[in-house]
């Protein structure tokens, strides 16, 4: 129920909405069990936005993959979205490659111009935007030219910034496992110091990646390297993913105490999302106490 996620939040995701193979959007509110009533209530009496978060692990982005299907995605999406009332969107997108991230690019970019008062957040794996790892491949640094992303207006107004349409990141910084091993055992100059898995350090670690500017290049087989700008990210508008329960299908569970830390040591230029926020009473709402 929503009425049960503590006041203390702002911002509530109901998950997934995914893609059919003409990447239509499909939310079944069965895997949620929440109604409109109860949207409209929680907008109203706990001021709190709700966003629909399209994609996760079978989200099947990689169906937006052609032009077809880019208008597909973002008329449904609209539709769904004024039919339940959401204040926003989060792209959680776990398919991304070279072959569709224009396709993807332009569903985002659609829906924007469709619903330019909707809040737009991306979620994003940590390594999707790594400056210590120096080019673009499956794991590492995905994100960098979606966020990077600009597009000069055809008619002469003004210039599409993605970074200036996105609201806020979500980093999931609790399910990365062995992704950042290649960096810990790659021999660079400087070494690349990387804290330990589920530390607080490791949580400040992964902040300033995604807030600092940095170069990157894509390889492609027989032309020349294509460099890309990441232009950093405001501080305040990163949040750091943690899962509000410990299970073997989330590796890196940051505890509560550990969260609490990096909060205090980067005197909360960043804010928490809390996955499975429901298991948080299990545990006398431990998550939702360090976040505070």
């Amino acid at each position: 129920s929503l009425n049960q996620v503590p006041d203390d939040f702002k911002v509530v995701n109901l998950q997934y909405a995914t893609l059919d193979a003409n990447a239509v959007v499909k939310y079944d509110p069965c895997t949620t069990n929440i109604n409109i009533p109860e949207i409209r209530d929680v907008q109203k009496n706990k001021k709190m936005k709700v966003m629909l978060a399209v994609g996760g692990p079978e989200g099947n982005f990689d169906f937006l993959n052609s032009t077809g299907n880019v208008t597909n995605f973002y008329n449904s999406l609209w539709t769904i979205y004024q039919a339940w009332g959401f204040n926003g969107v989060t792209f959680d997108i776990q398919q991304l490659d070279k072959k569709n991230r224009q396709y993807i690019i332009d569903g985002i970019r659609k829906f924007i111009d469709v619903c330019p008062d909707a809040l737009i957040s991306i979620a994003a794996q940590p390594t999707y935007v790594c400056p210590q790892y120096d080019n673009i491949d499956k794991i590492y640094n995905q994100l960098v030219p979606v966020i990077a992303y600009k597009k000069p207006d055809s008619q002469g107004g003004e210039e599409f910034v993605m970074k200036d349409h996105i609201d806020f990141i979500q980093v999931l910084a609790y399910n990365y496992g062995n992704a950042y091993d290649d960096l810990r055992t790659k021999k660079t100059s400087p070494p690349v110091e990387i804290p330990p898995n589920g530390t607080y350090e490791m949580l400040d670690y992964i902040f300033n990646c995604y807030v600092k500017p940095f170069s990157v290049t894509e390889n492609t087989p027989g032309s020349d390297p294509t460099p890309f700008e990441y232009p950093g990210f405001p501080a305040e508008k990163i949040s750091l993913g943690v899962i509000a329960f410990q299970s073997s299908m989330y590796t890196d569970y940051v505890a509560p105490d550990e969260v609490k830390k990096a909060l205090d040591a980067l005197s909360q230029k960043y804010g928490a999302t809390v996955f499975n926020i429901n298991y948080d009473s299990l545990t006398n709402y431990a998550f939702t106490d360090a976040i505070k």
